[in-house]
């Protein structure tokens, strides 16, 4: 099956990213992994310059997972999108779905950087117990 083609004047901007999310490498302090929790996020730039999320976890341990949020690799600071935070999710199977918020209220150029340079970002989820950031993945 052929690729669908940009109608002309228009450019083919990739619309759908993802990324599988683990714990992040322990450090020598603690042994094993601090999380037993995993997942895949699916995110998708609607033409309007939305930016919707389907989060799936699999959370064996009853992690309390309080935020998703995405941040700018390598660069320290703020997240650049928060795709939930609040009451916390622990269930054994956990989904969320819903839109992002940009931090920046002037987001489209954000959302053009995403599009053109997706592992320039990650996803971080965050628990109770691993505020920094228990379950994290780049985007691809």
């Amino acid at each position: 099956v052929p690729a669908p083609t940009a109608s002309t004047g228009e450019v083919a901007l990739r619309r759908v990213f993802s990324t599988g999310l683990t714990a992040p490498p322990s450090d020598k302090k603690n042994s094993g992994p601090r999380t037993f929790a995993r997942g895949r996020v699916e995110l998708k730039l609607r033409r309007d310059s939305t930016l919707e999320y389907h989060l799936n976890v699999y959370n064996p341990g009853g992690d309390n997972f309080t935020a998703a949020q995405v941040y700018r690799v390598g660069h320290a600071g703020p997240p650049v999108v928060t795709l939930f935070t609040g009451p916390s999710l622990k269930d054994k199977y956990i989904q969320v779905r819903g839109t992002g918020v940009l931090i920046d209220p002037a987001g489209k150029p954000l959302l053009d950087e995403l599009r053109a340079n997706p592992g320039a970002f990650y996803v971080s989820l965050r628990t109770t117990r691993e505020p920094e950031g228990a379950l994290t993945g780049t985007i691809q």
